[in-house]
C-alpha cells in the first residue's frame, strides 16, 4: 500500500517494558492531558468551521499547522492511555522525538470534496465509533495483562496502534487536514517476518524496519532479510516509505477485528438498554445518552399522552383516566426541562415541538381539573402544571 505525505501518517516504537505502578495509575496520570485536549478540541471545532469556508475559496485549510499539533498531542495521550508506551507524554505542540511519531502534511484539499466533507465523512465515523468502543474495551483488558506480564504483547500492540491510526486519519479527514479517504484499519499489509530494511543499520538502530511480528525480542533478532511484505500495492518501498509502514500480523489484524465485533456488540446492547429503560419508565422520557436515542419515540410517545389527555377532556371520561393522562403529562413536561437546548440544532425543532405539545396538554388538564372541580384528583399536580406551563411558555418565546 501506497504511503502519501498528504495522509495521515503514525509511526507507534515497538513494544517495551512498563512500571507496573504506571500501568496500574495511567488513567488518573492522564487526566491533566484531558483538560487541556478538552480546551483544545473546542478550538479545533471553532477553526474547523472557520476553515471550511476558507478551504471552499483557496483549497487549503488556513489552521492546517495548528490542528495537527493537536492531532499529535492527542494521539500521544491515548498512546499512553492504549498502554503502547510508559513515556509520560510531554505538553508540548513541538514535533519532538517520542515513541509516537505523526507526520501530515499540507497539500492541498478538493474543493469539491470539502463542500460535501460531513456528508463524506460520516459512513467512516461510524467505522472509528465502532472500533473505538471495542479498542477501549481491548485496552482495559490489556492493562490487566500488563500488569500481569509488564509488556504488552505484540499483536495487542500493533493492533491498538493501528486503531489509533485510523482514527486519527478519519479525525484529520473530518478537520480538513487530509484529502485521502481514510484507510488503513488493517495495516498496510500483512507481515511475514521481522527484517531490517537497510543493511548499514546497527542492531540497535531500528528506524528504519518494519518491526511488526508476534515474536520474542530474541527471535527477532535472528531476522534479517530483505522486506516481504504480502498485499503492498507499491513494488519499492523507499526509506521514508518503510519508516512510516505498519504492516500488521495475523494476530494483530484479529484483535482489531475483535475491536469491530466488540463494537457492534456494544451498540446493540445500548440499543436494547435503551429500549428496557424506556418500557421500565412507561414511555416517560429518559435522559443522558439514552435520551438521545429514544428522542423520536419519547416524543411520539408525549404526543400521545397530550392526545389522552385532551380526549378525556373533551369527552369527560372518568376521573383516574384524567389522572393518570395528566400526570404524565407532567412527569413529561419535568423530564423536557432536564435537556438541555442548543440554538440553530436540528432536532431542538422537534423540542419545541414537543413542548408546545406538553404546554397544551397541562392547559387541557387544568381546565378540565377546573370545569369538574376535581383539584384534588389529581393530587397537588395542578399547580404543578401551572408552573410548568409558565416556564415553558417562556422558553417557547425565548427560542
Amino acid at each position: 500500500m501506497t504511503l502519501y505525505k498528504s495522509e495521515l501518517q503514525l509511526r507507534v516504537d515497538d513494544p517495551s517494558p512498563q512500571r507496573r505502578l504506571t500501568v496500574f495509575f495511567r488513567l488518573l496520570l492522564s487526566i491533566p492531558h484531558f483538560f487541556v485536549l478538552y480546551i483544545l478540541y473546542v478550538l479545533v471545532s471553532f477553526l474547523t468551521a472557520i476553515g471550511w469556508f476558507a478551504a471552499l475559496f483557496t483549497s487549503r485549510n488556513p489552521f492546517h499547522t495548528f490542528n495537527v499539533q493537536v492531532l499529535r498531542w492527542q494521539n500521544r495521550v491515548f498512546a499512553y492511555l492504549y498502554l503502547l508506551t510508559d513515556q509520560y507524554p510531554p505538553f508540548t505542540f513541538e514535533d519532538e522525538p517520542y515513541a509516537v511519531m505523526v507526520s501530515l502534511e499540507d497539500e492541498g484539499l478538493s474543493r469539491l470534496t470539502v463542500l460535501f466533507r460531513g456528508i463524506l465523512y460520516f459512513p467512516v465515523s461510524l467505522v472509528a465509533m465502532l472500533v473505538s468502543a471495542g479498542a477501549s474495551l481491548v485496552a482495559l483488558a490489556s492493562w490487566f495483562i500488563v500488569l500481569v506480564t509488564g509488556e504488552l504483547p505484540y499483536s495487542l500492540h500493533y493492533g491498538l496502534s493501528a486503531t489509533l491510526r485510523f482514527n486519527s486519519r478519519v479525525m484529520a479527514y473530518g478537520l480538513l487536514l487530509q484529502e485521502k479517504y481514510p484507510r488503513g484499519l488493517f495495516g498496510d499489509g500483512t507481515y511475514v517476518g521481522y527484517k531490517a530494511v537497510d543493511s548499514e543499520l546497527s542492531e540497535s538502530d531500528e528506524s528504519g524496519t518494519v518491526a511488526i511480528e508476534f515474536l520474542s525480542n530474541e527471535d527477532q533478532a535472528d531476522f534479517h532479510e530483505e522486506p516481504n511484505v504480502e498485499d503492498v500495492e507499491s513494488e519499492e518501498i523507499d526509506e521514508d516509505q518503510t519508516y512510516w509502514s505498519l504492516a500488521l500480523s495475523k494476530g494483530a489484524k484479529v484483535v482489531i477485528s475483535i475491536e469491530l465485533a466488540l463494537g457492534v456488540a456494544t451498540l446493540a446492547m445500548y440499543f436494547v438498554a435503551a429500549s428496557i429503560l424506556s418500557n421500565s419508565l412507561g414511555g416517560q422520557v429518559s435522559q443522558g445518552g439514552v435520551w438521545n436515542l429514544l428522542y423520536r419515540q419519547d416524543i411520539v410517545t408525549l404526543h400521545a399522552s397530550v392526545a389522552n389527555a385532551s380526549q378525556a377532556e373533551l369527552s369527560q371520561s372518568n376521573a383516574a383516566s384524567v389522572n393518570e393522562a395528566c400526570q404524565q403529562v407532567l412527569v413529561t413536561m419535568n423530564s423536557l426541562k432536564g435537556v438541555p437546548y442548543y440554538p440553530l440544532s436540528g432536532p431542538n425543532v422537534m423540542l419545541v415541538s414537543a413542548v408546545e405539545a406538553a404546554a397544551k396538554g397541562a392547559e387541557l388538564c387544568v381546565t378540565y381539573a377546573t370545569k369538574t372541580h376535581s383539584m384534588e384528583v389529581l393530587q397537588g399536580s395542578v399547580s404543578d402544571l401551572q408552573l410548568s406551563q409558565r416556564e415553558f411558555q417562556t422558553f417557547l418565546n425565548e427560542s
